[in-house]
């Protein structure tokens, strides 16, 4: 059973119960709202608690009271959620046959809608993902490629540098103005404690001191001015809370 809770002034506390036992999900904030995407079936058919599971991506919305509540589904099951001002940004899981394109969908929180922007090109493996300054970055492997919604039907996939260090399972995160690519699992499937920096301005990555530790399958929040790796974990960061 997936327990989600928030870390703030140095403790955690229990936010809400999974309304089904799932391995995995993603999470993600809008607006001060906390959205949660299920990128797979459940464990079991028959929900334990909570609204039951339609047959598309399940996206829910955490209520003040501890409840879920479903929005509109998604296209698709949803691998990677992430969140802009105003909308969530869902890619399906890497389950999409090689050679085929990635769906991507944004969901409009206000009007309780999804529209569909330009598929991703496809590589194997787990992408991880960040909205910064209004556009959507994605990296796996090598590859970072940015897209800009606000261009519509007209938008498309830039490839920018590549990242010094080729991964998959990484965390990236959007922070003071910059992006970090922390840990992974490098083409020979180990892990890695790299950690570097990305330069939007400057289309340029740096390397930083690595974790004391290597480590994949992780997040990462910037919390206080620092930046803190959770490991085999998707969380979610506020102002003043990680949630995960």
């Amino acid at each position: 059973m997936h327990v989600f809770e928030a870390f703030t002034t140095g403790a955690w506390r229990e936010l809400a119960k999974s309304p089904w036992p799932m391995r995995r999900c993603s999470m993600a904030r809008c607006n001060g709202q906390l959205y949660v995407a299920y990128p797979e079936e459940p464990l079991q058919r028959v929900p334990f608690g909570g609204p039951g599971l339609k047959s598309v991506g399940e996206v829910l919305a955490l209520q003040e009271d501890g409840s879920w509540k479903c929005l509109r589904s998604c296209p698709f099951f949803p691998e990677l959620l992430l969140a802009g001002e105003t909308e969530l940004f869902a890619f399906r899981g890497f389950q999409t046959r090689r050679g085929k394109h990635i769906p991507v969908a944004a969901y409009n929180v206000t009007q309780d809608r999804w529209r569909s922007l330009t598929s991703l090109p496809h590589t194997d493996g787990h992408r991880a993902g960040a909205w910064l300054r209004g556009k959507l970055y994605v990296a796996q492997w090598e590859m970072l490629q940015v897209l800009d919604p606000s261009e519509g039907r007209r938008a498309q996939w830039k490839r920018l540098r590549d990242l010094l260090t080729p991964r998959n399972d990484m965390a990236l995160l959007a922070a003071d103005g910059q992006l970090f690519a922390i840990g992974g699992t490098l083409p020979c499937d180990a892990k890695t404690s790299a950690v570097e920096t990305y330069d939007p301005v400057n289309d340029s990555w740096s390397a930083l001191p690595g974790l004391p530790s290597a480590q994949s399958v992780l997040a990462a929040a910037w919390l206080e001015d620092k930046m803190s790796p959770i490991a085999s974990c998707l969380g979610h960061e506020d102002e003043d809370e990680v949630v995960g």
